[in-house]
């Protein structure tokens, strides 16, 4: 029985120690980092071979680092016990340099924590990081190599210990399906994400551009995306969508984290004639707007109706167009956060055909290979649309008449936006 419990014993101390967690000797062979820019291998130290140590090469970004995502967390709360130590070794370069140590994803969702050290010469250091108190958890460490700078040097790191390590908090989530959404028609949404209308293709979700994880979930039989924010959350759209004539951005979000003092910012960016960013416009939910972030977080999904005549600039140059919209970017301090039923809508009073006020007349309908549109008034210029905002067709007429060759276009259901003396209508029409 001794000799079973021995192996017992044994194999459960493997499998804690197999945990990514504080202390790292690199003994086992295993690295726990992964690489983001810089490269991270285990290898025999060169002046000892029964040793393991961390081979980090910079790749000459600015902040190539490594990143360690810890299964249990470091805890920097205790100020007795919130000192990290490693040694390091330059192998090549200069034998001086500046470097980082960093911790990210505070369990509160605090901000990160750093502290810089430096290496002089080429023999092993020594490093002890006293960080300050009061502190909290954080789930990922990160080393930078050759903080700010372009340097290609090579380091070994070895033994890094210290603080406590704590289990991350528990998840909560929802229990309930967030509220279906409204029969509309097609052509009044724009979806990016829900389970009841079709969504835009081929959505970038998560740019590389951004700070914050976002996985897909289901809860309940509903699909969900879970975000856990540093700052912002980026969402690059496969094509530019016009906004112009839609009055409402949806959004369904449920959070345990404490609202009080919080906020959800919700940006769309504009990128007119595809030159990056030149306006943007944005809403922010708080205590104190309207639609309101409650102060007492319900426990509940919030859903969120917000109407575009709402939003302002949220570019230097404070124009608010909404013609070419490419990103769809939320920046919120709630931690982490489940999100659904994503779109943009017109209100359904609203009609897409403004028409009869320009007498505007289009024939036949439906329409095969031509299209003519007629007024009685110059018309400036028209925009074809499909039902889920691409634009497909635009030309200009300054005319009362003109027949626009439609063959190319696939069989549906089209949108057609005029302007007539800097006036702006839409109307639907048919493509057989």
């Amino acid at each position: 029985m001794k000799k079973y419990t021995l192996i017992l014993v044994l194999i459960l101390s493997s499998l804690i120690n197999a945990q990514v967690a504080l202390p790292f000797d690199f003994e086992d062979g295993e690295n726990p980092f992964t690489s983001n820019n810089s490269v991270g291998t285990v290898i025999e130290d060169p002046t000892d071979a029964s040793n393991k140590v961390l081979q980090v090469e910079g790749q000459s970004g600015t902040w190539d680092n490594i990143i360690a995502y810890l299964e249990l967390n470091v805890n920097l709360s205790d100020n007795n016990n919130n000192t990290i130590t490693f040694r390091i070794k330059p192998i090549n370069g200069t034998g001086s340099g500046n470097h980082l140590l960093k911790f990210e994803g505070e369990a509160d969702t605090g901000p990160n924590q750093e502290l810089a050290f430096t290496t002089t010469g080429t023999d092993w250091q020594d490093i002890s990081l006293d960080f300050p108190s009061s502190l909290g958890n954080y789930s990922d460490l990160v080393i930078f190599t050759d903080a700010n700078s372009a340097a290609t040097d090579v380091y070994l790191i070895d033994d890094i210990a210290g603080a406590t390590n704590s289990s991350p908090p528990v998840d909560e989530a929802p229990t309930v399906a967030a509220p279906s959404p409204p029969e509309r028609n097609s052509w009044d949404v724009i979806s990016l994400f829900s389970d009841v209308y079709t969504d835009i293709t081929d959505t970038e979700w998560s740019a590389t551009w951004d700070d914050s994880d976002i996985s897909d979930l289901e809860i309940v039989g509903d699909n969900v995306k879970k975000v856990q924010f540093v700052n912002f959350l980026g969402v690059i759209l496969s094509d530019y969508y016009d906004l112009t004539n839609f009055t409402y951005l949806h959004i369904d979000v449920w959070t345990a984290t404490a609202t009080a003092n919080k906020s959800f910012i919700h940006k769309f960016s504009n990128h007119a004639a595809s030159a990056g960013e030149t306006s943007a416009i944005q809403f922010v939910t708080n205590n104190a707007s309207t639609p309101v972030l409650p102060e007492s977080n319900p426990g509940n999904w919030m859903s969120y109706d917000i109407p575009f005549s709402s939003f302002t600039a949220a570019a230097a140059n404070g124009v608010i167009d909404r013609e070419a919209i490419k990103e769809f970017i939320i920046t919120s301090d709630l931690g982490i956060v489940y999100l659904d039923n994503i779109y943009v809508y017109r209100d359904a009073t609203a009609s897409l055909d403004t028409h009869n006020l320009f007498n505007i007349s289009l024939s036949p309908s439906p329409a095969l290979n031509d299209l003519k549109i007629s007024a009685q008034e110059i018309i400036d210029d028209i925009i074809i649309y499909n039902l889920l905002g691409k634009k497909v067709f635009k030309t200009n007429i300054n005319k009362k008449e003109e027949v626009i060759d439609i063959s190319n276009l696939n069989s549906g259901i089209y949108i057609l936006k005029y302007t007539i003396n800097k006036a702006v209508g839409t109307i639907k029409f048919i493509k057989e």
